[in-house]
């Protein structure tokens, strides 16, 4: 078997000796890409000649190849924005496209060992020297790199989260100059709109660079599914953690996407997807927390020597897009899943109403394209006694194109926030179950969590 170490990011052959932070470069640099992307790859006519042109095709991988190099070494805010695209372009873009963004997630070059041994020992103080660490990164990200190490006094290995030198500067700058590239880019959302998408990234990772936020989160989940076989979390070694380190327990796997994986019976696959979904509904419904990020390179699984005794487990990374939920969104959203799986559209329309996704002076027209939506959404979960198959499954583009219907319904406006991130949740939910090849019988499950949300709710309200 392919075992696969617990990386958080991918792997890479390439090394670099600095990290560009200063503003002018990295503002020239983002200019150069966006004009490159706009111009060679995504011209209309160039994406109808692709499939009949091999030449073209081979040019425009040669493009996006140079620009994946280009956003690799930027690092930072840059290679975070790829990923996110990409995790959307899976089912949503078309697929020359979603070509060209899947390289944003691949051969992000490291750093050499050289220029962030010093940042190390400067973090970890006088804990550094009883650490073995490896100087060759096994696995590199937007913001950070990681290192196999053994702890000398225990003998353990364990895995060090180490954050480039100066990326939080590199992040500041590439914000400022995302700013002045949307002041002048035709058909970019401007003022308030732009103000608080850019509020929304920084936020973000403020919070993904805060690696003691990273470490509560891991300690937090771990101590949520003690009990349940099929999750593992790594715990935290708090003596080599700070703002800038995490260091984790050694854990290997293999990627759900692996030959094992697929070659594994179905009802094992479909247990896994089972269990994917159990975990986002909880995290949902009952904790109030979700791990925004569901990217393939964030989940292994443990395969089980005996499955008749114990469970293929699977292996969580990366609690750096932890978003949280406030009470009175989570209940109004369990009584929207509810009202859609009772077909009753009115209250569909009042709870789209309190969530923000609608107006009180919407349209009827409006009203039944975002009826017909939520059908949408919920339609793996439909039916009581039909397993749902999510491979070579079309949902992704009849949901977009039901969007589309409810956006010309009615004047544009942005969703709520808290849809922003389910949406990113759910996308890459999907395309982890339909790589999985899984089918599921789920039902059960949601009307099981969105009961205890709303008994929840009921309870605060009476209290109060």
């Amino acid at each position: 078997m392919s075992k696969v170490e617990n990386p958080c990011g991918s792997s890479s052959p390439e090394t670099l000796n600095s990290i560009r932070t200063g503003l002018f470069v990295r503002t020239l640099a983002l200019a150069k890409l966006a004009l490159s992307a706009k111009r060679d790859l995504f011209s209309p006519d160039r994406m109808r000649d692709l499939e009949v042109d091999p030449e073209l095709r081979s040019q425009i991988e040669a493009q996006a190849k140079d620009i994946s190099r280009e956003l690799g070494t930027l690092k930072g805010s840059v290679m975070k924005v790829g990923q996110l695209l990409s995790v959307f372009g899976e089912h949503f873009l078309p697929p020359q496209v979603n070509s060209v963004l899947k390289l944003l997630q691949a051969d992000s070059p490291s750093l050499e060992w050289s220029c962030i041994e010093h940042h190390v020992k400067k973090e970890l103080g006088e804990r550094f020297k009883d650490l073995e660490i490896e100087p060759k990164a096994f696995a590199a990200a937007s913001i950070g790199q990681v290192h196999r190490a053994k702890i000398k006094t225990t003998g353990e290995t364990i895995v060090l989260k180490i954050q480039y030198p100066e990326v939080e500067r590199a992040i500041e700058n590439d914000l400022r100059a995302l700013k002045t590239i949307l002041l002048f880019a035709p058909g970019a959302f401007k003022g308030e709109r732009m103000n608080q998408l850019l509020q929304e990234v920084e936020e973000m990772l403020a919070r993904e660079t805060d690696y003691r936020i990273e470490a509560d989160n891991y300690t937090r989940v771990r101590n949520e599914l003690m009990q349940d076989a099929r999750y593992l979390v790594p715990r935290v070694h708090e003596a080599f953690s700070t703002k800038r380190v995490l260091a984790l327990d050694y854990m290997t796997g293999e990627r759900i996407d692996s030959a094992t994986i697929k070659s594994l019976p179905q009802d094992r696959k479909n247990q896994l997807g089972q269990a994917l979904l159990d975990l986002y509904l909880r995290e949902l419904f009952c904790f109030g927390r979700v791990q925004t990020d569901s990217h393939i390179g964030n989940f292994l699984v443990s395969v089980s020597s005996a499955p008749h005794e114990k469970p293929d487990q699977i292996i969580l990374l990366d609690f750096g897009a932890i978003r949280e939920f406030s009470t009175d969104f989570l209940s109004a959203y369990a009584g929207l899943v509810r009202a859609t799986f009772a077909e009753d559209r009115l209250a569909v329309v009042e709870k789209g109403t309190e969530l923000g996704f609608l107006k009180s002076c919407d349209s009827e027209d409006v009203h039944r394209e975002f009826y017909e939506f939520c059908r949408l959404v919920v339609e793996p979960f439909g039916h009581e006694r039909e397993c749902y198959c999510w491979k070579n499954n079309d949902l992704p583009k009849r949901l977009a194109d039901q969007l589309n219907r409810v956006i010309q319904a009615r004047e544009f406006r942005p969703p709520p926030r808290e849809a922003l991130f389910l949406d990113r949740k759910s996308t890459g939910l999907f395309c982890l179950l339909s790589k999985l090849e899984a089918k599921t019988q789920s039902r059960e499950l949601v009307e099981k969590a969105i009961n205890f949300r709303l008994s929840r709710a009921c309870e605060r309200s009476t209290a109060e």
